[in-house]
């Protein structure tokens, strides 16, 4: 029964992967890249650490990508032992060395940046709200005031949505830049003043957010600049039930196959696509998948299916 469930997992995969390939020379050539990890468990890699305990590398990590490219937007998921930065950065070995940099959202941690590639790094607005929502019941007054402010800068983004990427750069600058100046000098004044001590809790969500200001204000500067994480951190939660539903995986090839179905299911809700149906069109499919997988990703098969070359082979 195991076995059979296995087998057909590697015969789905056989045929997503070569779309999975290919949606991920979209991701890379993409102006705009959110990444961030989430924990995973790998039984051979588990035993393979606990056998080898001067194993520098332990940790195992499920990495999330969302990319949008000309309206086309793409979900990645990696399990393994690389981390977000490391993902990231195979991905960018297969950007276009013409292209520009492109815009990279992440939390602040240092693993979710590449080592080789050059981005216009944005950090999570969103993540700097929760630290301080996280400390509200201790600190109200300072905390409630920050969230505030914050939360004026949401308002102004929620109206900005529909707006072109340079429009919405400028209505920011007109009316969120004026909030985030005054939280800028907010936290330096309480810091300054000795009014929050530097080194407790709240001090240092203060000086996080100080640290972070450039990264973290990027969409008053950049056209396409996001706000936050949120639509990645949202992604995230299908590979975090899944843990909680089936555990862990055996090995790192079975952890792979499950990243690139995980992958394909979750473009397939992007682009509004049936996924099971999607699926046994890869399968049935598979031999002119191999030869053109640009024409099968989840928005264009349904036109490759019409198509009267394909009909008449």
């Amino acid at each position: 029964m195991v076995e059979n469930v296995i087998k057909h997992h590697e015969e789905v995969a056989s045929a997503a992967i070569p779309v999975f390939q290919a949606a991920e020379k979209i991701a890379a050539n993409s102006g705009l890249i959110h990444n961030d990890d989430t924990t995973v468990k790998i039984i051979d890699v588990i035993h393979h650490n606990r056998t080898t305990p001067d194993k520098v590398r332990t940790g195992m990590f499920t990495t999330g990508i969302f990319a949008r490219n000309d309206g086309r937007e793409i979900a990645l998921f990696y399990n393994g032992t690389r981390h977000a930065g490391e993902n990231l950065e195979r991905l960018l070995e297969k950007r276009d060395p013409d292209q520009p940099k492109a815009i990279q959202m992440c939390d602040a941690l240092s693993r979710n940046t590449s080592s080789s590639f050059e981005t216009i790094l944005c950090n999570c607005l969103s993540h700097g709200f929760r630290k301080f929502n996280d400390l509200k019941d201790f600190y109200p007054k300072l905390c409630f005031h920050v969230m505030e402010l914050i939360s004026d800068v949401y308002d102004f983004d929620d109206q900005a949505k529909t707006l072109g990427k340079q429009e919405r750069l400028a209505y920011h600058q007109k009316y969120s830049a004026p909030i985030m100046d005054e939280l800028y000098a907010y936290l330096n004044e309480q810091l300054d003043s000795r009014q929050v001590e530097p080194n407790d809790s709240l001090g240092k969500t203060m000086r996080y957010m100080l640290k972070h200001w450039e990264a973290l204000t990027q969409f008053l500067r950049v056209a396409g600049a996001p706000i936050d994480n949120n639509i990645l951190e949202r992604f995230l939660k299908i590979p975090i039930r899944g843990r909680r539903t089936w555990l862990f995986y055996k090995t790192e090839y079975g952890a792979m196959i499950g990243g690139v179905l995980t992958s394909i299911i979750a473009t397939c809700v992007l682009a509004d696509v049936g996924p099971l149906e999607y699926l046994v069109a890869l399968q049935e499919h598979k031999d002119h998948i191999v030869k053109e997988p640009t024409r099968w990703l989840p928005w264009n098969y349904q036109e490759t299916l019409a198509s009267s070359s394909l009909l008449a082979a």
